[in-house]
């Protein structure tokens, strides 16, 4: 539920001598045209292993699973002191915050000192746009790291952090802020370089559960795993892809999927799971409505952990 270093951001960047002197106004686009790129990368693949090439949700789409998942958790002080969240938290706060608000801050300094620099108004008015999107997400990349605690052990927690534990909730709108801003900055980039707008805000498909079926369960107790669930008709085929085999785990069917095109398949992860959870192949006529869902605990917070997956099938829109 908490950023488990699934993603990735290390853009490459060529340079070459050209017959012309570069303006300042194509340097700032060419930077602008990298922020955009990297905003718009749905999907960043890593290293391919033998079962495949695993991927995790990139740009705006990252942030939009981080403000579904985020905003799931309870936020309530009782919950906050649980020894495995407040590990996560600590190791949140010391990780992810402070580099996007490093990255953001970067960004924001530079397109503010752009838009002082340009003579073009409505240029200089988007510039000056995205350089206070990026503030925002610095600002509220800065006031999430402050709000949870900074150590992991009940026993340590200072004065401080059982402040930050008693006001966790104040948390919460957080992430869907740093999201505003982040797509605030990209909007303004986007206009300014002529491109299209920004794809809508993704809502999670389980909001329409209540007009959908659930199609299984499974959980179990892993440890470096990743494990591939393979729904054809009513047979469930759990495969290990990589790390130890558990021998704790369990299964049930409870209905095939329904052949209605249109429909989309979803996964309700517990809380008790800190890993990747994701539909790698939707159900078609074409595939014979199969459903695969990749239960990813290869980079997990925490180790024997403990995924408990419910997988539904919703129409999809």
């Amino acid at each position: 539920m908490l950023p488990g270093g699934l993603s990735g951001n290390c853009p490459v960047v060529v340079a070459r001598a050209g017959g012309q002197p570069v303006t300042g106004a194509a340097l700032v686009d060419s930077i602008a045209s990298l922020a955009l790129e990297l905003g718009l990368t749905a999907e960043i693949p890593f290293e391919s292993r033998d079962w495949g090439t695993p991927t995790a949700p990139g740009g705006i789409v990252a942030w939009d699973w981080w403000v579904i998942d985020w905003e799931r958790l309870p936020f309530t002080a009782q919950w906050a002191r649980e020894a495995e969240t407040l590990d996560r938290l600590e190791r949140l706060a010391s990780r992810y915050p402070p580099e996007l608000a490093r990255q953001r801050a970067l960004g924001a300094a530079y397109f503010g000192a752009t838009a002082q620099q340009t003579t073009d108004s409505k240029r200089r008015k988007l510039l000056q746009e995205a350089a206070e999107g990026y503030q925002q997400v610095v600002e509220s990349m800065g006031q999430l790291a402050d709000a949870v605690p900074h150590v992991d052990d009940v026993a340590q927690l200072s004065a401080e952090d059982h402040a930050r534990l008693a006001h966790i909730a104040a948390a919460r709108p957080l992430v869907r802020q740093a999201r505003e801003g982040e797509r605030r900055a990209l909007a303004a980039v986007a206009k300014m370089l002529g491109r299209q707008q920004l794809p809508a805000i993704m809502t999670h498909p389980l909001a329409r559960r209540n007009k959908g079926v659930r199609l299984f369960t499974w959980s179990a107790i892993t440890e470096d795993t990743v494990y591939d669930l393979q729904l054809s008709g009513e047979d469930l085929v759990v495969q290990l892809q990589e790390g130890p085999e558990t021998d704790q785990s369990k299964s049930e069917v409870f209905t095939a999927m329904p052949r209605k095109p249109g429909w989309i398949v979803a996964v309700e992860p517990a809380l008790s799971g800190s890993g990747s959870y994701r539909v790698v192949e939707q159900p078609a006529a074409e595939n014979g409505w199969r459903v695969t869902v990749r239960a990813d605990d290869s980079r997990a917070w925490n180790r024997n952990n403990a995924p408990a997956l419910t997988v539904w099938a919703v129409p999809g829109k």
